[in-house]
């Protein structure tokens, strides 16, 4: 079993740089969807600022790009794997005050009807962020 999860790694990296892509796309195309969900929560100082935007989007297509390449991609599953923890608490955090708002992470790309779709949507890429993470862990160096 461990042979096929190595072996799959390569594969989840791409469809992890795959969802970022389209997270950071979805933010710029439907940005008015995810500023109406940012602000639905009191506690999010950021959610006003336009650079708290801009920087969002470019760590997103950063991350991709680090999981594009296998010299990058540790880094990359860090970080998709710590970005993807923050935005799932900010997600249950959201769930739990009562917001019932589309959070627009994917903008018309991938909608969700509530913040508990998107809790399972991140919970599942957190797993694959896991996956890479520990199959570039174990992975042999090369010589």
């Amino acid at each position: 079993m461990p042979i096929l999860v190595v072996s799959c790694g390569g594969g989840v990296a791409y469809a992890l740089a795959l969802l970022f892509l389209l997270s950071a796309g979805g933010k710029l195309i439907a940005l008015g969807q995810f500023h109406a969900f940012t602000s639905s929560i009191p506690w999010l100082p950021v959610s006003d600022s336009p650079l708290w935007l801009i920087m969002l989007v470019l760590t997103e297509l950063v991350i991709c790009f680090l999981l594009l390449y296998p010299a990058t991609r540790k880094f990359g599953a860090i970080s998709s794997f710590s970005l993807l923890l923050v935005f799932t608490s900010v997600l249950i955090s959201a769930s739990h005050t009562g917001v019932d708002v589309d959070c627009g992470c994917f903008g018309d790309f991938l909608p969700d009807s509530s913040p508990d779709t998107a809790i399972l949507r991140n919970v599942f890429f957190l797993v694959l962020s896991g996956v890479v993470a520990s199959q570039t862990w174990a992975a042999p160096k090369e010589a």
